[in-house]
């Protein structure tokens, strides 16, 4: 009887040391490399995905080889700290519930698509150290409604609609997925549409590309669904694959030039819908807004509007919090069992010899 009463609470106690070392570790930091001289941390109690040390991150082929992608739908928050140079390729690509991004003063590149697919981040801020930033670094960012730059960053700016373009705003590099506004007329300034520029905007419906404009490059307007009205002005001259592939409610197209100008330009490949538009040529489009930061449609202001989203993850992460007061609890409770557990079996089994 007492031997199965000892086998009974060891039994126990095996299966409280099991339970406790499986809860410990799924809320244990996990950490690695990322870099030759960087690391990478991951604090699942609060969802943060840490980039520290120093140098370049690791530039990757694809997100499936990043060493963090098992724990992309849980990152939160990403922090790359000073020191790091360079973020890589596809780093943060497929984090869907990072709603927060910190870039450090002493980054100076942005990787290819490094941000793609970041669908809960709103802001982000380029920090007046970046000299490069790759194509579509935020493709995919649908809630992403504006992307500030240091005023002091000598290589690249944004107004005040967060639309990111280089310094002298010759390139129009981004413009937000989730800003709202439905008419955009493109700067008279920006010579380029970088690739990704527009992609994914579900908001927009009528765009003004000026007579400054010379190439469109690929995927610019790619699956901008509302677009329905675009004018194209005789002065471009390359319409890059793709730059307005499922954009499904293009029906109508203004050409300042005439249609022999337009058999001159060289249309890419994936360009369907464009092509089998209904073409004015020699005028143009809907009179809308200047792009000019001061007269341009505002993006929408929530900031009085509740997030129940946003709330809903504050009070996860409140919660999320204590996790390591509840471990260290349990812990304890572990250590005075396993220190009662002895007792009992020493004073039942007492040394004969």
């Amino acid at each position: 009887m007492k031997y199965k009463t000892s086998k009974t609470v060891i039994s126990l106690f095996t299966v409280l040391m099991v339970l406790s070392v499986s809860f410990i570790c799924t809320f244990a930091v996990e950490n690695g490399t990322c870099g030759t001289s960087a690391n990478w941390s991951f604090d699942p109690s609060i969802g943060e995905l840490k980039i520290s040390g120093s140098g370049p991150m690791t530039s990757y082929s694809n997100a499936d080889n990043v060493p963090w992608r098992t724990y992309t739908d849980r990152i939160t928050k990403i922090t790359i700290d000073e020191g790091i140079s360079k973020i890589g390729n596809y780093a943060f690509k497929n984090c869907t519930q990072a709603s927060e991004i910190i870039i450090s003063e002493s980054v100076t590149e942005i990787g290819y698509s490094a941000f793609d697919n970041c669908k809960s981040v709103r802001q982000i801020t380029i920090p007046s150290s970046v000299e490069k930033i790759n194509d579509a670094p935020f493709y995919g960012c649908t809630e992403l409604t504006a992307v500030f730059v240091d005023e002091s960053n000598k290589i690249y700016s944004s107004d005040s609609n967060g639309v990111l373009y280089n310094e002298d705003k010759t390139h129009l590099i981004q413009y937000p997925a989730g800003n709202i506004t439905e008419n955009f007329s493109v700067p008279y300034t920006v010579t380029t549409i970088k690739a990704a520029a527009f992609a994914g905007n579900q908001h927009l419906r009528n765009v003004i590309i000026p007579e400054s404009v010379n190439m469109l490059d690929y995927m610019a307007f790619y699956e901008c669904t509302s677009l329905s009205c675009v004018t194209i002005s005789k002065s471009v001259t390359l319409i890059g694959e793709m730059a307005f592939s499922k954009c499904d409610n293009l029906s109508e197209v203004y050409y300042t030039g005439t249609q022999t100008q337009w058999d001159s330009v060289a249309v890419r490949d994936n360009n369907a819908q464009l092509l089998k538009c209904s073409f004015n040529y020699e005028k143009s489009g809907p009179d809308i807004l200047s792009a000019d930061s001061s007269v341009t449609s505002p993006v929408a202001d929530t900031s009085d509007t509740p997030d129940l989203e946003k709330t809903v993850k504050d009070k996860i992460t409140n919660n999320i919090g204590i996790i390591p007061i509840i471990l260290i609890v349990i812990a304890v409770f572990v250590i005075i069992l396993f220190i009662i557990l002895i007792r009992v079996i020493v004073k039942k089994h007492p040394d004969k010899s």
